[in-house]
């Protein structure tokens, strides 16, 4: 561990804890569509700038020389193949449509577990971390903007899930569709790539479990492929159903305490 992994993860933390302990003030603020806007826009352009865009422009070089199998990984980036960056596109740009954010709702509680996760297991262990503009915002190449996109997805993430309609389980079903419906169009892209896609598929292929993050979860569990995977996506889905019905939860114990 470094001293920015430390510092960065503390950070995180510490904005997660004073969104849910100090929501009823905060929510004064982010209760409010102008703040989604402007705060959306701003994390569009960080997304866009030093993840997104260049990402599609190293799929494009490549197309442009003939995909070979080297060039999976710019398929899995250019397509959002990754969770992570899929949800930091989507839960910045949604909440800038989604006027009653109950689309966004739905993305928020795997983008806030998608990213504390990340910055729990890989941001803090980080040998690399540094207290740059490099490190923050541009990453370190081929993962760009690695810490500020898991930053966005865990912040964005708690804000949604604390500012949106209280789940129910017509939410949880979406949430269901979502997920089910994210993995087939995985799956579909990486069978159209006729084999050039082989990791950056969120958990799907085996490979993806030799490194990131993914890797210490599966040397946690002490389990191969595909058992890793399965016990792995399990345990996260359990924890994702927790992070959406805990505004519920907390309301109810406000409610019990009061009465």
């Amino acid at each position: 561990m470094t001293f920015a992994g430390i510092f960065l993860t503390s950070i995180t933390i510490i904005l997660v804890l004073c969104i849910v302990l100090l929501h009823p003030f905060v929510k004064k603020v982010t209760g409010r569509y102008i703040f989604w806007l402007i705060y959306s826009l701003c994390n569009t352009a960080l997304v866009f700038t030093f993840r997104f865009i260049p990402d599609i422009l190293n799929y494009a070089d490549a197309v442009k020389s003939g995909l070979s199998s080297g060039d999976g990984i710019w398929i899995s980036k250019a397509f959002l193949l990754d969770f992570c960056p899929f949800t930091a596109v989507m839960i910045s740009v949604l909440p800038i449509f989604d006027y009653k954010r109950k689309v966004s709702q739905i993305i928020a509680p795997f983008a806030f577990f998608g990213g504390l996760i990340t910055i729990l297991f890989e941001i803090l262990l980080d040998p690399n971390a540094s207290m740059t503009f490099e490190y923050i915002f541009k990453g370190i190449f081929p993962n760009r903007a690695y810490f500020l996109i898991h930053f966005i997805n865990t912040i964005t993430g708690i804000l949604l899930l604390m500012n949106s309609k209280k789940a129910n389980w017509k939410t949880f079903m979406f949430c269901n569709i979502f997920a089910i419906c994210y993995y087939l169009y995985i799956f579909i892209v990486v069978k159209i790539s006729n084999g050039l896609v082989t990791d950056h598929t969120s958990g799907l292929l085996p490979d993806d479990w030799k490194g990131g993050e993914y890797w210490r979860v599966s040397d946690i569990l002490h389990l191969d492929y595909p058992w890793c995977m399965v016990v792995a996506l399990s345990i996260s889905y359990g924890f994702i159903t927790l992070f959406l019905f805990t505004p519920r939860l907390l309301q109810k114990c406000q409610y019990w305490k009061e009465n």
